[in-house]
């Protein structure tokens, strides 16, 4: 779906610093936002290829990026320095030659953008703010200006005159939460390797009392929901913790099922196949750290020569694990993970010294979950 802010922008041409003579040319584009994320503007800029662009500390901050041989590159620029004007200073340089451009990021239309994988609400140009959870069950907090009307999938509501909206959405993943895959779920930490999968789509709708409306489409995606489940998951040390579609005093249907929750996320364990409505048992666990070392014998790469030794701190971060039946709250048993020392093996140091950088290690996610599902019942 196109953004009501899709067409807008506002060009800007650059002023150049420095001796004079052949000027490079430089302008930017304030696109609008990007998508998902209210806090980052795109500005595109047009150059001659082969220049370095960057957003220059006077201002809000962006990544470097050199221009290709099209002339043209895209900057995400992070609006999140309250120190600093509501500017970006594009510069584009290469050898003596630079140009800078002021852009003017207090102009950017009104716009809402739900965050990807967080679930946080926010708008820009418009006060808003809130979270979309979506498991174990669907809900909207937002606070924006009494009246303003808020839709979202099928679910039509409005703020009432607290100014915070609270309230149940029908908002559905494919399958429902209570059938999806365990391990599509609890997938763990997410590396750029690893993209997160879109368990459904939805859309969210803000109409101010001034009549101003924004639109932005919401990907439901497999980390979003992790971290949904791993907060309510971390509950069952203070008692039960029921799915809405339980009653108390029943049990966990089908299959043998078990995660362990760290931070905002889960490892699976259980048998192939189980959904999150055959989740038995949750595991939590305390952190504690003990320090040992990691000694080097070093020989030159050239020369092949003896060096002598060289030592590092290792933290070694054990897990003492407890596993709870989620249905009941009871708590079923405990065990202490070591976290294994595992030394890097080789390490390459430009100057010949007898320190080398602090290393850390961790104890098996898996392995704590893969126990706590021999506690099923």
């Amino acid at each position: 779906m196109r953004s009501p802010s899709a067409a807008w922008s506002l060009l800007v041409f650059g002023v150049v610093f420095g001796p004079v003579g052949c000027k490079p040319k430089l302008q930017a584009t304030l696109k609008g936002l990007k998508e998902g994320n209210s806090n980052v503007a795109v500005v595109h800029v047009v150059a001659k290829s082969g220049y370095e662009v960057k957003c220059t500390d006077r201002g809000q901050r962006c990544a470097t990026a050199y221009v290709p041989s099209s002339g043209e590159v895209d900057l995400d620029v992070w609006m999140m320095d309250e120190g600093k004007p509501k500017k970006a200073f594009v510069e584009a340089s290469r050898g003596s030659k630079k140009v800078e451009v002021e852009v003017d990021l207090t102009t950017l239309p009104p716009s809402v953008a739900v965050m990807r994988g967080y679930g946080t609400i926010s708008c820009t140009s418009k006060e808003c703010s809130g979270a979309l959870t979506v498991a174990p069950s669907s809900k909207i907090s937002l606070k924006a200006p009494a009246g303003t009307l808020v839709e979202i999938g099928s679910d039509k509501l409005t703020v009432p005159a607290s100014g915070v909206l609270d309230a149940p959405v029908g908002v559905g993943l494919t399958p429902p939460i209570d059938k999806q895959p365990i391990d599509k779920v609890c997938i763990g930490l997410v590396g750029g390797a690893t993209p997160d999968a879109v368990l459904g789509t939805t859309t969210l709708t803000l109409t101010f009392p001034d009549k101003v409306k924004v639109v932005t489409k919401i990907e439901l995606t497999s980390v979003l929901v992790q971290r949904n489940l791993a907060a309510a998951l971390k509950n069952v040390a203070k008692g039960a913790v029921l799915f809405p579609w339980e009653k108390a005093g029943g049990a966990a249907r089908g299959k043998k099922a078990a995660i362990f929750v760290e931070d905002d996320q889960c490892y699976d364990a259980g048998q192939a196949g189980a959904t999150i409505g055959d989740l038995d048992e949750v595991a939590l666990a305390d952190e504690r750290t003990r320090v040992s070392d990691c000694t080097y014998e070093l020989s030159g790469e050239r020369d092949n020569k003896d060096y002598g030794t060289a030592s590092g701190k290792i933290s070694l971060y054990d897990s003492h694990a407890t596993a709870y039946d989620r249905i009941t709250g009871k708590r079923l048993a405990e065990k202490v993970f070591l976290a294994p020392k595992n030394c890097t093996k080789n390490i390459r140091l430009g100057t010949v010294g007898t320190k080398i950088a602090d290393q850390a290690a961790y104890a098996n996610e898996d392995q704590i979950a893969a126990w706590a599902v021999t506690l099923a019942k």
